[in-house]
Protein backbone atom coordinates (compact mmCIF):
# COMPACT_ATOMS: atom_id res chain seq x y z
CA UNK A 1 0.00 0.00 0.00
CA UNK A 2 1.28 3.46 -0.89
CA UNK A 3 1.45 6.29 1.55
CA UNK A 4 -0.26 9.51 0.45
CA UNK A 5 1.26 12.92 1.00
CA UNK A 6 -0.87 15.99 0.23
CA UNK A 7 -3.04 14.04 -2.17
CA UNK A 8 -0.19 12.71 -4.30
CA UNK A 9 1.16 9.19 -4.14
CA UNK A 10 4.57 9.05 -2.57
CA UNK A 11 7.41 8.12 -4.89
CA UNK A 12 11.05 7.79 -4.01
CA UNK A 13 13.22 10.74 -4.98
CA UNK A 14 15.36 8.73 -7.40
CA UNK A 15 12.33 7.63 -9.42
CA UNK A 16 10.97 11.19 -9.62
CA UNK A 17 14.32 12.56 -10.77
CA UNK A 18 14.76 9.85 -13.39
CA UNK A 19 11.46 10.81 -15.05
CA UNK A 20 12.19 14.51 -15.53
CA UNK A 21 14.98 16.31 -17.34
CA UNK A 22 18.13 16.72 -15.37
CA UNK A 23 20.56 19.59 -15.77
CA UNK A 24 23.00 17.25 -17.45
CA UNK A 25 20.36 16.10 -19.94
CA UNK A 26 19.36 19.67 -20.73
CA UNK A 27 23.00 20.67 -21.24
CA UNK A 28 23.64 17.70 -23.53
CA UNK A 29 20.51 18.52 -25.50
CA UNK A 30 21.55 22.18 -25.83
CA UNK A 31 25.06 21.18 -26.88
CA UNK A 32 23.67 18.79 -29.49
CA UNK A 33 21.41 21.51 -30.87
CA UNK A 34 24.26 24.01 -30.95
CA UNK A 35 26.42 21.54 -32.84
CA UNK A 36 23.67 20.48 -35.26
CA UNK A 37 22.12 23.89 -35.93
CA UNK A 38 24.92 25.29 -38.15
CA UNK A 39 24.91 22.10 -40.21
CA UNK A 40 21.14 22.22 -40.61
CA UNK A 41 21.22 25.88 -41.62
CA UNK A 42 24.06 25.23 -44.05
CA UNK A 43 22.08 22.37 -45.58
CA UNK A 44 19.05 24.60 -46.03
CA UNK A 45 21.15 27.35 -47.61
CA UNK A 46 22.83 24.83 -49.92
CA UNK A 47 19.42 23.53 -51.01
CA UNK A 48 18.26 27.09 -51.70
CA UNK A 49 21.46 27.89 -53.59
CA UNK A 50 21.08 24.77 -55.74
CA UNK A 51 17.54 25.82 -56.65
CA UNK A 52 18.65 29.32 -57.57
CA UNK A 53 21.63 27.99 -59.51
CA UNK A 54 19.45 25.50 -61.41
CA UNK A 55 16.90 28.17 -62.34
CA UNK A 56 19.68 30.59 -63.35
CA UNK A 57 21.25 27.97 -65.61
CA UNK A 58 17.86 27.22 -67.17
CA UNK A 59 17.30 30.94 -67.74
CA UNK A 60 20.74 31.30 -69.35
CA UNK A 61 20.06 28.32 -71.63
CA UNK A 62 16.69 29.78 -72.60
CA UNK A 63 18.28 33.16 -73.30
CA UNK A 64 20.99 31.50 -75.42
CA UNK A 65 18.32 29.65 -77.43
CA UNK A 66 16.41 32.90 -77.94
CA UNK A 67 19.59 34.69 -79.01
CA UNK A 68 20.47 31.90 -81.43
CA UNK A 69 16.98 32.04 -82.92
CA UNK A 70 17.13 35.82 -83.14
CA UNK A 71 20.50 35.69 -84.89
CA UNK A 72 19.20 33.07 -87.32
CA UNK A 73 16.15 35.19 -88.09
CA UNK A 74 18.10 38.41 -88.51
CA UNK A 75 21.04 36.90 -90.40
CA UNK A 76 19.12 37.15 -93.64
CA UNK A 77 18.43 40.83 -93.00
CA UNK A 78 22.10 41.48 -92.22
CA UNK A 79 23.26 39.75 -95.40
CA UNK A 80 20.73 41.65 -97.50
CA UNK A 81 21.87 44.97 -96.04
CA UNK A 82 25.46 44.16 -96.97
CA UNK A 83 24.82 42.92 -100.52
CA UNK A 84 21.97 45.26 -101.54
CA UNK A 85 24.32 48.18 -102.29
CA UNK A 86 26.37 45.87 -104.53
CA UNK A 87 23.31 44.98 -106.59
CA UNK A 88 23.46 41.34 -105.54
CA UNK A 89 20.18 41.44 -103.70
CA UNK A 90 17.71 38.77 -104.68
CA UNK A 91 14.14 39.19 -103.37
CA UNK A 92 13.03 36.59 -100.86
CA UNK A 93 9.87 34.52 -101.22
CA UNK A 94 8.07 36.84 -98.82
CA UNK A 95 9.02 39.84 -100.91
CA UNK A 96 8.01 38.06 -104.11
CA UNK A 97 4.55 37.48 -102.71
CA UNK A 98 4.30 41.18 -101.84
CA UNK A 99 5.40 42.32 -105.28
CA UNK A 100 2.56 43.58 -107.51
Amino acid sequence: MRALSAGYPYQPRARTRSRGLSLRGVLLLALGLLLALPWLLAGVRLYQWQGVHRSRKAEEAHRARLLKTWEALTAEEVVRQKVAPLGLHKPTEKEMVRLP
